[in-house]
């Protein structure tokens, strides 16, 4: 069933699909992992879980992933994005099933556990090859839940000491590993690079402030970051905040001597990228477990301020919105309230021919001024914007409210959402800060 130019181009690699690396959205986290990619002439791309997994309740709430395959001896990822199909029924399981599935812990074909997941192709990128594959079907994006609330701030308890040290002996000087960004919105982006530690600064890597993980990162800081152990069939995945480093004395401290082989021969060379990680959570996935070891972290800067803009985003009170011009002056306008998304998370919505948006291609520096008349708090939130501007996003955010400012419907291709990614956020209530009765 390879019957779309993307689908075809990925069986090519069938002989390395052991190794592959599905990606689902966790919320507005990422979660990536190592599976057996399969293919059936009839149902075509798919792999077999336990229906109790983590990765099933991932796809049953976002559908929509990316399937990465690396062939050896080759730099650059196949990277397929696709939407999943969770199957459990009598037909797909004796259709799929082979006695090889009782290696992985099934006790048969009727095993209640089995579950078959189905990959629809949707596009691939191998390099600068590109191939289409199925059209998207809108209604799988209607049917999300775009209303959840993202989960409250991990309370504790934390694992930080023991996680610090397994990156610690995991990582030693530096390992190749599949860095996983977001791309448009839901897509995932998947490559190899080298990620280093230091006791100072703990996980980072270098690339080219051009390079697209760079651009990624910069639009939305949430990455995985696995680690392969395939001499114990076992992997390391990190959850992280990554965060692009300008400062000049942390580039000095990380800078070393395989740079200069690349073309950057000083810490001050316009080509010397630094990407630091933060890590959240860490999952070792070992072939003798049922389900990962988690070590868990305190929450991150960003991720406070992403719960701060989520909890000014339940007032539904509208806002100001600042931006600089391209003559550096400053223009603020009233907008509708801020939203965070159970994926894509905060955000604002405009259309991509409005002067804020030009003003933000050329400075993503903002300021959103919000105040909350009844409980008098006051919300102030600065960071950098970046636009996301396709299909799929007008399905997500769409509202029939929105016709009442001249959008048509979820196709109309002029809904941008500004995604918000916070450097500095603040809660003031003005009734305690300035005496009010």
């Amino acid at each position: 069933m390879a019957s779309n130019p993307a689908a075809q181009y990925l069986l090519k690699f069938k002989d390395h699909f052991f190794w592959s690396n599905i990606i689902s959205s966790d919320g507005t986290h990422i979660n990536s992992r190592i599976c057996l990619l399969m293919h059936h002439e009839k149902h075509g791309f798919f792999i077999g879980t336990k229906n109790f997994t983590r990765k099933v309740e991932q796809f049953r709430k976002t559908p929509i992933v990316t399937i990465s395959v690396m062939p050896p001896n080759d730099h650059t990822s196949v990277v397929a994005q696709a939407y999943v199909e969770v199957r459990q029924d009598k037909e797909i399981i004796k259709d799929l099933w082979t006695d090889d599935m009782k290696k992985y812990g099934y006790s048969g074909i009727d095993d209640e556990r089995i579950t078959y997941c189905l990959l629809h192709i949707l596009h691939l990128k191998h390099g600068n090859q590109e191939f289409e594959g199925e059209q998207m079907d809108y209604t799988i994006i209607d049917k999300m839940n775009h209303s959840e609330p993202l989960p409250a701030l991990r309370a504790g308890p934390f694992q930080e000491e023991e996680g610090a040290k397994l990156i610690k002996e995991q990582f030693g000087t530096e390992q190749n590993c599949h860095l996983v960004s977001f791309k448009d919105g839901y897509y995932h982006n998947d490559r190899m690079v080298v990620v280093r530690y230091s006791d100072e600064f703990g996980l980072h890597c270098t690339t080219s402030p051009n390079a697209a993980k760079y651009r990624e990162i910069l639009a939305n800081p949430n990455v995985s970051v696995l680690l392969e152990q395939r001499e114990t069939m076992g992997q390391v995945v990190i959850d992280a905040v990554a965060t692009p480093c300008d400062c000049l004395e942390t580039k000095k401290k990380l800078f070393h001597d395989r740079l200069p082989t690349r073309g950057i021969k000083t810490p001050e060379s316009p080509e010397y990228g630094l990407i630091l990680f933060k890590p959240r959570a860490i999952y070792i996935h070992a072939i003798s477990n049922s389900s990962p070891k988690e070590l868990h972290f305190p929450p991150t800067k960003y991720d406070k301020d992403v719960a701060l803009i989520a909890q000014a985003s339940a007032t539904h009170r509208l806002c100001y919105l600042a931006t600089v011009s391209e003559k550096n002056e400053v223009h603020m306008r009233m907008m509708g309230a801020t939203f965070c998304h159970p994926t894509l998370g905060p955000y604002v919505v405009s259309k991509y021919t409005q002067r804020k948006n030009k003003e933000l291609v050329a400075n993503p520096s903002f300021a959103i001024g919000l105040y909350d008349h009844i409980t008098t708090d006051e919300y102030v939130i600065e960071g950098h914007a970046y636009q996301v501007h396709n299909k799929m996003i007008g399905h997500t955010i769409w509202s029939d409210a929105m016709k009442a400012v001249g959008y048509t419907g979820p196709d109309d291709e002029s809904i941008t959402i500004i995604r918000l990614v916070p450097t500095k956020t603040e809660c003031i209530n003005c009734k305690k800060a300035f005496g009010l009765s």
